[in-house]
């Protein structure tokens, strides 16, 4: 069984240690042996000057089309949990 989470590149979120607590959290509880699978995206912006879509490759990354820094965020800053994987209970 195992969960299954997104992380944004600019979430400001460690991906060790978010895993490292999390182990620490289900150890020799009832989510023992529970996996924690996770799933770095990148951060998109799109630009407001030519409308051009783009990834960011730094926190400060201007339009590569117009050069433009005048941006809106479309992702990359999420912490979701994209799905929970568990048994049918059948044997």
């Amino acid at each position: 069984i195992a969960v299954g989470v997104r992380i944004g590149a600019m979430a400001a979120i460690d991906a060790d240690s978010l895993r490292f607590g999390f182990e620490a959290s289900v150890k020799g509880s009832e989510f023992d042996g529970l996996r924690l699978e996770i799933r770095i995206t990148e951060a998109e912006r799109q630009c407001l000057m030519c409308d051009h879509r783009y990834k960011m490759l730094a926190l400060e990354s201007n339009c590569p089309e117009c050069g433009s820094h005048d941006a809106i965020p479309l992702g990359g800053d999420e912490l979701d949990i994209e799905y929970l994987e568990v048994e049918d209970g059948k044997s």
